[in-house]
């Protein structure tokens, strides 16, 4: 009983995920939200449940031009960060589950 029957819709499908995935790490990856992020997250999140919206941790935004040199920080509800970071990384997810995808069929 074969457990993987291997079809060339699996590779397809599986370079196709590795290339969004590498498109997203280019946009993303190193990004720092700017501060139109965190206000539209704020709207949106103070609106819908404004008893748990705690802002509470500082985080460091992008600069606003070149020539700033200084960092500029600003206090962001846990959520926030966390919901930033995943979709800064769901890229490596990506990846991998395409490359894994690729290399099911030699494991079984």
């Amino acid at each position: 009983m074969e457990l993987f029957t291997h079809t060339h819709a699996y590779d397809v499908f599986a370079i196709l995920l590795q290339m969004v995935g590498f498109i997203c790490m280019i946009k993303l990856y190193d990004k720092k939200p700017k501060m139109k992020n965190v206000q539209n997250w704020i709207d949106k999140y103070k609106h819908r449940y404004p008893e748990k919206f705690k802002p509470e941790i500082y985080m460091e935004l992008e600069q606003q031009n070149i020539f700033d040199t200084e960092k500029h920080f600003y206090i962001v509800d846990k959520r926030f960060k966390s919901s930033w970071e995943f979709r800064r990384k769901f890229s490596l997810v990506m990846i991998s589950f395409g490359l894994f995808l690729q290399i099911m069929p030699f494991l079984f």
